[in-house]
């Protein structure tokens, strides 16, 4: 064939590339393990929130009208969207 380099069957270089990214990346994490410092500690386990110490239930009220804005702001790019559409730039030449 035309470009081809070497008489190697395509699904054979495509399964050697993905078996060879799986090696790398098992070889890594398995690196990582080995020579990573592991000592667990009752601080390292507590939530971090900026330095400052956790309190209340995480939980926080949004106002409506953020998703006022999102909401319009999604409906002007659809509307910019529809208007390209129907004029015909988004067609491949």
């Amino acid at each position: 064939m035309v470009g081809e380099a070497s008489g190697a069957e395509p699904s054979v270089v495509v399964g050697a590339v993905l078996a060879a990214g799986v090696l790398f990346v098992v070889a890594g994490m398995g690196a990582n393990r080995l020579l990573r410092p592991s000592v667990p500690t009752p601080a390292k386990s507590t939530t971090y929130e900026c330095g400052v110490d956790p309190v209340g239930t995480g939980r926080a009220h949004t106002r409506v009208r953020y998703y006022l804005y999102a909401y319009l702001f999604l409906g002007v790019l659809a509307v910019g969207l529809l208007h390209a559409w129907r004029r015909g730039v988004l067609r491949w030449q």
